[in-house]
């Protein structure tokens, strides 16, 4: 199956919202390693230096001294369902994949060298090679994660052909 849209996607999965995820750097100079790690695992993640432990047992205090865009980061990513979209972009430039959440939130430490400690499986519907990912215009988003519904300035996404190989899993459709 190719040429098919993230809008085609969400008509499949009964689902009228995506995520869009950035891939950050992390500690690291480049993205490219945490890009294969993430194919290669299956996996998409996030950290923030001082969260060790899953979401929903991190303290009040800690939880308060992260700032607003950082707990809505957490809950977002920890609050994801199974069958959920997630669109995973390069800056502000480029389409790396588009993934099927298909796994619970977890916490794993020892993940945190070679790519993030808070992690979701996924199956990957496309991911595209480093050197060739689908440039994409994303401009103004500036943010790790954030929850995509018609109306959005970002629910043009929805329309870019991306050349989906792969189906939704049908244990995980809405």
């Amino acid at each position: 199956m190719t040429g098919r849209t993230l809008q085609q996607i969400l008509r499949q999965t009964g689902t009228d919202h995506f995520y869009l995820m950035h891939l950050s750097y992390g500690d690291r100079s480049s993205r490219e390693p945490l890009w294969n790690f993430a194919k290669r695992h299956r996996l998409i993640g996030l950290s923030f230096r001082g969260i060790d432990r899953r979401w929903d047992v991190v303290s009040d205090a800690k939880r308060l001294a992260l700032t607003s865009t950082w707990r809505y980061h957490f809950e977002k990513f920890s609050s994801m369902e199974q069958g959920d979209v997630v669109l995973v972009i390069n800056g502000q430039t480029d389409v790396l994949g588009v993934a099927c959440v298909t796994g619970e939130y977890e916490h794993k430490e020892g993940l945190s060298d070679d790519f993030f400690s808070h992690v979701r499986r996924v199956k990957w519907l496309q991911s595209y090679d480093w050197a060739d990912r689908k440039p994409a215009k994303v401009g103004g988003f500036r943010n790790t994660i954030l929850r995509i519904e018609d109306g959005s300035p970002f629910w043009r996404l929805t329309k870019v052909n991306l050349n989906l190989r792969s189906q939704v899993p049908a244990k995980v459709r809405h």
